[in-house]
């Protein structure tokens, strides 16, 4: 019968917790629980705020359609439950941490132990949740704006419900379920963090998009180009939805916000559909910023996708070398055969001599060109040696702890073997 030790009697978290891999694995499922409980918070707060958009709705008043505080208090309870969630996460996350300092694996920065529970991304994921619009929170302010109309600028002012506002800073728990998403791949599991860890590196959600920017870039482009146009056209429509009487463009249907924001996004403006409000500006402009990261990122992409590898190389190196010496040869063979023809001084023979003189200072010159492409190759893989020397020195030290794991093991199952055997 196995003895359990008095400390683990005296503190019940270390007999929940058993293993890393159980805290390890209760971490990710508080991580996808609270994230599908905000997401559920946010889809009922969506469909809030279109049942209570009133079609009487102008700049001058903030009309709302008594539709009851249903989803709002559903809005509330899955934020709770997502909150408690995240919390049990942030904990879970601490014990794990705890354990492999206490492991020896302090040095790592990937399984450095937070001195406390309640760090910045604590209070910052509690404070995320924590916005929506409450249960009868009501009250609304005024924007001054202006507007061109037949006899010049007309000053006016846009009416805005505190709700709204509260609905559209709820976006920020995107960052929860993206982080979510990169929690759970597989460069983030047990086995990632641990091969992080023997190089000092810190396995979290920024090395995740990296590694997967430079593995599955059309990937990563999908998934940041669509969540952000999809974010981007619901934010202008809630800011230049009240004020649409004044400048006379339809904001009421999705589609046409969503395209403002994907013309944003490419850099691209028709002038069809432009924010004429403050608020739908700064939008547009975090959109604009959004375009120039994601366009940089289609570059790379492209980029990449034209870069040929080190096969395509010798294949291209070794096909135009082929074909430019072809083009010699056949023409020496027919300048020799017209110079049997018609003689060396005739003047087909000397047309084909020059033509052959072009032809062999092209072929010198595309050797010449393919022996820079080729050195230049060489500077590339050369500049990378060190970078392989050095992983395949850590590669070796790994191997060797490995081989001291597996001979301590087996002598740890010889002498249990043997003691059960007396």
């Amino acid at each position: 019968m196995q003895k359990v030790s008095h400390s683990t009697k005296m503190n019940p978290t270390v007999a929940v917790f058993a293993s890393p891999r159980d805290q390890y694995n209760q971490w990710r499922i508080c991580e996808f629980i609270s994230a599908l409980f905000a997401s559920l918070g946010l889809f009922t707060q969506i469909a809030d705020y279109e049942a209570r958009y009133s079609p009487s709705r102008t700049h001058e008043n903030c009309l709302e359609r008594d539709i009851g505080q249903y989803h709002r208090w559903l809005c509330l309870l899955f934020t709770v439950v997502s909150l408690t969630f995240q919390v049990f996460r942030h904990h879970t996350k601490h014990l794990w941490e705890k354990f492999k300092a206490s492991k020896g694996l302090s040095s790592a920065q990937n399984y450095r132990a937070k001195p406390s529970l309640f760090t910045a991304g604590f209070f910052l994921d509690v404070a995320t949740l924590s916005i929506f619009p409450y249960p009868y929170v009501s009250g609304s302010f005024a924007h001054s704006e202006r507007y061109m109309t037949e006899l010049g600028w007309t000053e006016t002012s846009v009416c805005y419900n505190v709700a709204e506002v509260l609905y559209v800073l709820m976006f920020a728990r995107v960052y929860v379920l993206l982080r979510c998403v990169f929690v759970h791949y597989s460069l983030m599991d047990r086995h990632s963090r641990f091969a992080c860890a023997q190089f000092d590196v810190k396995a979290n959600t920024r090395f995740t998009i990296r590694s997967l920017i430079r593995t599955r870039p059309y990937m990563m482009l999908s998934l940041f180009l669509v969540p952000i146009s999809l974010i981007l056209a619901v934010l202008i429509r809630v800011f230049e939805r009240p004020y649409q009487d004044c400048t006379g463009l339809d904001f009421e249907p999705y589609k046409n916000s969503l395209w403002l924001a994907a013309m944003t996004l490419t850099t691209i403006n028709y002038a069809d559909f432009y924010p004429s409000t403050h608020l739908g500006r700064v939008v547009a402009q975090v959109a604009g910023i959004f375009g120039l990261i994601l366009i940089s990122m289609m570059v790379f992409v492209m980029s990449r996708s034209f870069t040929l590898t080190w096969r395509q190389q010798k294949a291209f190196f070794d096909m135009a070398r082929t074909r430019q010496a072809a083009l010699v040869i056949l023409g020496a063979l027919q300048m020799n055969r017209e110079r049997r023809r018609s003689g060396p001084f005739s003047p087909q023979t000397k047309a084909f001599r020059r033509a052959l003189v072009r032809k062999s200072e092209a072929f010198r010159d595309k050797i010449a060109e393919l022996k820079g492409l080729r050195e230049e190759m060489r500077t590339e893989a050369t500049d990378l040696v060190p970078q392989v020397q050095e992983m395949e020195a850590r590669l070796e030290k790994t191997e060797q702890k490995v081989e001291e794991l597996a001979a301590l093991l087996s002598a740890f199952l010889e002498r249990k073997t043997g003691n059960e055997d007396s």
